[in-house]
């Protein structure tokens, strides 16, 4: 293994410790600078909206 690269954040999952000692290099990409947010906000919505939707067609 040469790398372990986790998206989001933060590194709770990772030993940074051991990875180092076995010469392997850690990285992350945080998650404000891939959008990722803004698509779950949005995605958020469109589920709420949806639920909102078909309440209304069981009534």
């Amino acid at each position: 293994m040469k790398i372990i690269m986790q998206n989001g954040v933060g590194l709770e999952g990772v030993d940074i410790g051991v990875a180092t000692e076995h010469k392997i290099k850690v990285a992350r990409i945080p998650g404000c600078t891939t959008g990722n947010a803004v698509a779950c906000a949005e995605m958020a919505i469109y589920l709420t909206l949806g639920v909102l939707l078909w309440q209304n067609h069981l009534n």
